[in-house]
């Protein structure tokens, strides 16, 4: 910069308080808690079902299905295959 140039002063940069930003990181919080609240409660209300595996009724049109872990036709979904329907 030549010297005949002005510098402007740089404005600095706008800051949170503490006590703001400790006040948003309460008010996320509280958010969470009652999101994690909301889902707990869901949860409870709505258990979930045991998987099924081994043979049961295809819909329509999925007779001729194909288990791509065991090759069985017909017989079942491959996510409900019994033969491989666990990892270890």
């Amino acid at each position: 910069m030549a010297d005949n140039e002005t510098q402007t002063p740089r404005r600095p940069e706008k800051r949170m308080r503490p006590d703001d930003e400790l006040e948003d990181l309460e008010n996320e919080l509280r958010r969470n808690e009652r999101e994690f609240e909301e889902v707990s409660s869901y949860l409870r209300d709505n258990p979930i079902q045991e998987r099924h595996l081994g043979p049961r009724n295809l819909k329509e049109g999925e007779q001729n299905l194909k288990c791509v872990y065991c090759s069985i036709v017909g017989d079942h979904y491959p996510d409900a295959c019994a033969r491989f329907g666990r990892v270890n």
